[in-house]
């Protein structure tokens, strides 16, 4: 799936092909979490949820498909979406990052971090591999730019962003992938039975080895749920 996606980068814009990886080392099965493997998957989400016309490629795989996302209601209650020009304190800002779940620290360097100094608040979102700078004019946004962690200086300016918290953390509403897409998706497969059965094998292994089994069913689905969410979408 990553050499797909690595083919597509080349062949369409980029900006619209996502890689979607399981947000676990290698699968959920294996219980340990990947930090680059969540920004990814929540990427992905975002660019499906705010997806407006023409076309996006979304390239995954069984492992990664089985894993249940977060209902695009929870997505929308876990972002803060801010503006340039917004009438908004950075402590207001700070409070809701508190509520998400954001870490207060020095210096960002990873999702789910946040720093403040004077009116200047960076934030790293979970859909973002690079941070963002919000610069306050009093309690007026007055930029936002993203910035390279490691010499801190800006690469672009930004007229709004989209701060998404850990969605794996998230206790609302889960479901398939292909219900989070909802109607008018194409779905192409190199061997959809062999994938599909690969989604119940990692269902069966993962439910065998957990000691919350109830728990760990609402973070899989199943080929039956699947295909059927897949019949829905298409």
């Amino acid at each position: 799936a990553a050499y797909a996606a690595a083919d597509l980068y080349a062949l369409l814009d980029a900006e619209r092909v996502m890689f979607l990886p399981t947000s676990y080392k290698r699968s959920i099965q294996f219980g340990q979490a990947d930090a680059a493997g969540s920004v990814q998957r929540t990427a992905a989400l975002n660019a499906i949820r705010n997806f407006n016309g023409g076309y996006l490629v979304v390239c995954t795989y069984p492992e990664a498909l089985a894993e249940t996302v977060v209902d695009e209601r929870e997505m929308d209650s876990r972002t803060i979406t801010v503006r340039v020009g917004d009438h908004l304190s950075h402590e207001n800002l700070v409070e809701q990052l508190v509520e998400a779940g954001f870490e207060r620290v020095d210096f960002v360097y990873e999702p789910g971090q946040y720093s403040v100094r004077g009116g200047i608040v960076d934030v790293f979102s979970y859909a973002e591999s690079r941070p963002y700078r919000l610069d306050f004019f009093g309690d007026e946004v007055e930029s936002l730019r993203r910035f390279e962690i490691s010499n801190q200086l800006s690469c672009d300016r930004l007229e709004s962003v989209d701060i998404i918290a850990n969605t794996n953390r998230a206790e609302g509403g889960r479901v398939s992938l292909a219900a989070f897409v909802g109607e008018g998706a194409s779905w192409w497969f190199y061997d959809a039975d062999h994938a599909l059965r690969r989604v119940d094998d990692v269902r069966r292994r993962a439910l065998a080895d957990s000691d919350e089994p109830a728990e760990c069913a609402t973070m899989l689905t199943s080929r039956k749920a699947l295909l059927e969410d897949m019949a829905q979408s298409c």
